[in-house]
This record gives C-alpha cells, structure tokens and sequence, in this order.
C-alpha cells in the first residue's frame, strides 16, 4: 500500500467510543440495545457481533468470539502511568 496514508490501516482497526461502548453494551444489556445503530452496524461490518436468531422471530446482538477478545484485552489495558503510580 505505498499510496495509502501510513494511518489508514488504524483507522480501520481502532473502535471510535461510540463504537467500543456500543460493544460492552452488547456484552451487558443486549436487549437495550437499538439495531438501526449506525455504531452497532460498524461492529457488525468489523465482524465483532452478530444477530442471534430468538424464538420470537427477534434478532438479539450478540458477540463474536472477536469481539468478546477486543472487551477481554481492553479490562487488561493499564496505562504507563498506572503503572507508575501503583
């Protein structure tokens, strides 16, 4: 990719805000969750959740084993300057 930005590639693989609290909100409250989301479908296209299928003829989002790594690396993160600090 010499003609792309040296960024480009990150910003296809960094979750804006929206988009990682949208995720933890699939994890913890999928029901509360709208589906026309225009965050929930940036998840959907980065294959981080899915739509399970419910008896009621609903789709519940849920997460991918993908998405399930990107909350688990997330509660392990702790900055440099946590660590200073402790």
């Amino acid at each position: 990719m010499p003609n792309s930005p040296p960024h480009r590639h990150l910003e296809k693989t960094v979750l804006s805000p929206h988009e990682f609290a949208a995720l933890m909100l699939v994890k913890n409250a999928p029901d509360q969750i709208e589906r026309d989301r225009i965050d929930l479908a940036a998840l959907l296209e980065r294959q981080l959740v899915s739509f399970e299928n419910m008896e009621d003829d609903r789709h519940r989002p849920i997460l991918t084993p993908s998405g399930n790594c990107v909350l688990e690396l997330a509660a392990r993160y702790r900055p440099e300057s946590a660590e200073l600090d402790a």
